[in-house]
């Protein structure tokens, strides 16, 4: 994820494989931090709203639609807020 990688680049085959690489980096990460003042951040999402925010990207970047994937992805981050371990 420190990587430089434009958006475009980086979801060219669709939102699930991303999120599979943010799932690796979080449990990865013991203590995190992050400010989006424009949006919630993807960990503390609802399935609604990250439907939207992710279907927002896949229309404005022009990249696959797997929506759907994505968003059962990104809801599988949850879990590690609640694993006792990440912070």
């Amino acid at each position: 994820m420190t990587d430089s990688v434009p958006w475009a680049d980086r979801l060219s085959t669709g939102t699930e494989t991303a999120q599979d690489d943010v799932v690796r980096w979080y449990q990865d990460t013991r203590r995190g931090k992050a400010y989006v003042p424009t949006m919630i951040w993807g960990t503390l999402q609802t399935e609604a709203y990250a439907t939207v925010i992710l279907g927002q990207v896949v229309d404005f970047l022009g990249v696959p639609d797997d929506v759907p994937a994505g968003v059962a992805k990104r809801m599988r981050r949850q879990r590690l807020l609640y694993d006792g371990e990440h912070h």
